[in-house]
């Protein structure tokens, strides 16, 4: 084993920017001093690199190479000007020079063992983007080693199993600051007090204090459990459980008592590990506590755990509800069965449970609500799936932003621990709450992320007083996905402010106008890429695109360059040219052909 005393982590912090205004700066020098203070707080050992040329930023990885192992995990934070498709973050001569994502992994993929990135630029989110095939030939990125611009597939960089990944923004974003720095740098640097999992922070509930602190941030891995900071040195050879306990819902179930677990796998046994928490009462009546132990033994795959008690304390029994374990690194899952039964006091002091795996199964939901006044609402509302093995239970549909908004398409990963089979059906209630209770949905689409098989429903369906649940009856395969992205002109007052509509027109069918908009982001700047994803029947081949201009706002006309739309149903790309105003003084809806690339 890994000697675990004298080890450290290192973490590397490159700080680019070429800004001569002292506010600027400032900000500037906030970021770099909070995530500095941040990493030494969870035994990271910084190195600060400001405006680095190529062969700085070389020097630092060499160092850092000939330091990590295949137990060390590595941070890398960067806080910079970015681009969809790479990172300003070099500096030549005093000129701010990109590498791409694609460049950059190439670079950090010579370090062993885990890397945690941390990236603070606008269209941070490219770097891990599901975009699959978009390719792209640009003069401001070019291969550092060469200096000649070349074309390279942008998307994907950093999906990949040794890396750990937050960025502030989604791929079409903007971050956004003020004078006491950058909101995403100032709430992740805060993010591991709001975690439940103390002292450690997982990825994913560092992800969630962002973005339920306002910040549209996105990571990868999506749903990882996996501790990426603590108050002890993080190690990748490790392997690091998350327990889940319930405590039951009886007289006398909770304990003062020290509560202790041991794990038993197809290899061999655990020692005891301590749950337990700092500062707060553990193993309360009918309270769900979670724990990270770090296990330095290989047990293999779960078979059984133990939980002990050592019976001091005025109340030393205790009765659980169940326990549930995920093995972080390989994303295992299991669960016991109802414990309601076996106490642990005195007389028997410590249980063997067997666990059984939990096999999640995962949909994405996308909602679209009517165009109407009224049609959006701001009750809670459930979602019930119904299949041919079975059925989920319910499943609120609920994320850091304003939900079924009028005239919105929302899209929700509802994770699922029960298999079953095929959709058929869905239910959806609202618990009638809020100023403005009722709403409206008129389409509903589902993605099997696991078959990739889509289902959908067209049933327009009312939420009021007089019905709070409709059941939608679900068409597979009847859907389909469309990437359009959307190139505003480099020119004086080409962006807007207005509410922006498209509609496709295939030789199957044509779609209604959807409303394309981004949550917390000002869409369609000028000389900016708006990318959206849009879902409807299948099109057929497409023919034409319908922009339409809202015309609302002070400048409300906008200049459109191009429009490129994808089929993912079978990657196929079109592009209609447009060099167009879309205005009230020319015409506020206009029609394109789509040409196949």
């Amino acid at each position: 084993m890994p000697n675990y005393k004298t080890r450290e982590n290192y973490g590397l912090i490159i700080a680019t920017g070429s800004s001569e205004k002292d506010s600027e700066k400032k900000v500037f020098t906030k970021d770099i001093n909070n995530i500095s203070k941040f990493l030494q707080n969870n035994k990271i050992s910084p190195i600060l690199v400001v405006n680095p040329s190529l062969n700085n930023f070389k020097t630092f990885i060499n160092v850092i190479k000939c330091h990590a192992t295949d137990d060390h995990v590595t941070y890398f934070y960067f806080s910079c000007h970015g681009y969809e498709y790479g990172l300003k973050m070099l500096s030549e001569n005093g000129e701010l020079k990109s590498m791409s994502y694609r460049e950059l992994k190439g670079y950090l993929d010579t370090i062993k063992g885990k890397k945690v990135l941390i990236i603070d630029s606008c269209h941070s989110g490219a770097c891990i983007t599901d975009i699959e095939d978009t390719t792209i030939v640009n003069s401001q990125f070019f291969n550092t080693s060469t200096n000649v611009g070349y074309a390279y597939n942008i998307p994907n960089a950093f999906r990949d199993k040794d890396y750990f990944v937050i960025a502030a923004c989604a791929a079409n974003q903007l971050t956004k600051f003020n004078s006491d720095g950058s909101h995403f740098t100032n709430k992740m640097c805060k993010s591991v007090d709001g975690c439940s999992t103390k002292p450690y922070a997982t990825l994913k509930e560092i992800f969630e204090y962002v973005r339920n602190n306002g910040i549209n941030a996105v990571c990868y891995p999506e749903e990882s459990d996996y501790p990426i900071f603590g108050d002890s040195i993080i190690h990748a050879n490790s392997t690091y459980y998350l327990v889940e306990a319930k405590v039951a819902n009886v007289n006398g179930a909770g304990t003062d008592a020290n509560i202790y677990i041991r794990f038993i796998g197809d290899k061999g046994s655990s020692g005891k590990y301590l749950l337990d928490h700092k500062n707060i009462d553990d193993f309360e009546r009918n309270r769900v506590y979670k724990y990270i132990v770090q296990c330095n033994a290989d047990v293999g795959n779960l078979k059984k755990i133990e939980i002990s008690s050592d019976n001091t304390e005025k109340e030393p029994d205790l009765l659980l509800q169940y326990v549930k374990v995920t093995d972080t690194g390989k994303e295992l899952f299991y669960k016991t069965g109802s414990l309601s039964s076996y106490w642990i006091t005195k007389q028997h002091p410590s249980r063997i449970f067997s666990l059984s795996r939990i096999n999640y199964h995962t949909y994405d939901v996308t909602i679209t609500i009517g165009k109407e006044d009224g049609a959006g609402t701001d009750a809670g509302v459930r979602i019930q799936f119904y299949g041919t093995n079975g059925i989920s239970g319910y499943y609120l549909l609920d994320s850091p932003i304003d939900d079924f908004e009028r005239a919105s398409f929302n899209t929700y990963r509802v994770k699922i621990d029960t298999n079953i089979g095929t959709l058929q059906y869905i239910k959806i209630d609202s618990d009638g709450k809020g100023k403005s209770p009722d709403f409206h949905i008129t389409n509903v689409v589902i993605k099997d992320t696991a078959t990739q098989r889509c289902y959908s429903s067209s049933k327009s369906a009312y939420f009021n007083s007089k019905c709070r649940n409709h059941t939608f009856i679900l068409q597979p395969d009847s859907c389909t996905e469309y990437f359009v992205d959307i190139q505003v002109a480099d020119e004086k007052d080409a962006g807007t402010n207005a509410n922006i509509y498209i509609k496709l027109e295939g030789t199957n069918n044509k779609s209604d106008y959807i409303l394309l908009d981004t949550p917390e982001k000002d869409d369609f700047e000028r000389n900016t890429y708006n990318l959206f994803r849009i879902y409807g029947i299948n099109l057929g081949t497409l023919k034409k695109v319908y922009i339409k201009n809202g015309n609302e706002g002070k400048g409300p006309g906008m200049k459109v360059q191009y429009i490129d739309v994808t089929d993912k149903s079978i990657n196929k790309k079109y592009r209609a040219k447009c060099d167009y105003w879309i205005e009230k003084a020319t015409v506020l809806e206009k029609s394109f052909d789509l040409v196949a690339q």
